[in-house]
């Protein structure tokens, strides 16, 4: 059971505009059996939160096995001046909605689970607009069941986008348009 679920992208957008994302959710799993899967990730964009300043890609994910909530940001505050980080909070109004969502869909998650911010997570240059190549390497890791190389994805974020962008040309169910 070491398999991941990776959820839309768009999840917490549905959330916030009360689209009924529980709805979404259900077709969404439409004859996936959460019970195979030991990760639930759920990548966040927070460029439209009531607290984000600019778009941002961050990562929650949810171990079945440990019962924990964990989310990997890799553009961690440098100075929050007793703010709460807002992308947390963008990861504690998923994990709300899907504490919820649970009580409807038995997805496995325990109501004590507690979210921490991985403050292993690798981090992006201060200048760089790399948080969606981290969040898609942080994915890549759980759904290789691999640990997370911090100076590796550090040092090779331009391999990592050619690496990406390979599997996309070259993946058999690939639609190539002519």
């Amino acid at each position: 059971m070491g398999k991941s679920l990776i959820f839309p992208s768009l999840l917490l957008g549905v959330i916030r505009k009360n689209m009924n994302p529980t709805e979404m959710v259900q077709h969404f799993m439409k004859g996936k059996d959460v019970t195979n899967f030991r990760y639930l990730l759920f990548p966040l964009n927070s460029g439209e939160g009531p607290m984000s300043r600019i778009p941002h890609w961050t990562l929650l994910v949810y171990d079945r096995i440990n019962c924990s909530w964990e989310h990997f940001n890799s553009s961690l505050p440098r100075r929050l001046d007793g703010k709460e980080d807002p992308f947390l909070v963008d990861a504690k109004e998923m994990k709300s909605f899907m504490q919820i969502a649970n009580g409807k869909m038995k997805f496995g998650i325990k109501s004590n689970a507690k979210l921490v911010s991985v403050l292993t997570s690798p981090q992006q240059k201060p200048d760089s607009v790399d948080c969606g190549m981290f969040v898609l390497y942080i994915a890549r890791q759980f759904c290789r069941q691999q640990p997370l190389d911090i100076k590796d994805a550090q040092n090779g974020i331009c391999a990592l986008r050619s690496d990406f962008v390979h599997q996309f040309l070259n993946d058999e169910h690939t639609v190539k348009l002519d």
